[in-house]
């Protein structure tokens, strides 16, 4: 499923790169989704635990939640979808979807730094 999205966002990246860089929504989406995505799952998932709310795995640390929320940003459908309702067609949808597919380029990349580089906890007691 997610090859057949990419395959189908549509967007033609060659020669687009220069200009979408400079373009604000496509920064704005990028940053939108590469800091607020995970700060957000994070935050949440903090606070259901200050609150009792929620339990945090045994065998994993704030750092490897962190990284787990970067790698929600890695799914990109959804906001394919919301850019193409909220731009229409043209340029503006362009440079969102360039911004979106950045975006969940670089998703991967730091998630997966952020897990790959923390060893596991030992099982703490509940």
């Amino acid at each position: 499923m997610p090859l057949f999205a990419f395959a189908n966002a549509g967007v033609h990246i060659l020669g687009r790169m220069a200009p979408a860089a400079r373009d604000p929504i496509t920064l704005g989406i990028a940053v939108g989704l590469i800091v607020g995505k995970p700060v957000g799952i994070f935050l949440f998932a903090w606070c259901s635990s200050k609150a009792s709310i929620a339990i945090p795995p045994i065998h994993s640390s704030w750092r490897q939640i962190f990284g787990a929320g970067c790698l929600c940003d890695i799914g990109f459908t959804m906001s394919l979808f919301i850019a193409a309702l909220a731009f229409g067609e043209g340029e503006p949808l362009d440079m969102a979807k360039i911004g979106i597919l950045f975006a969940s380029m670089l998703a991967a990349l730091v998630g997966s730094a952020f897990l790959s580089s923390h060893r596991l906890l030992p099982a703490r007691r509940v």
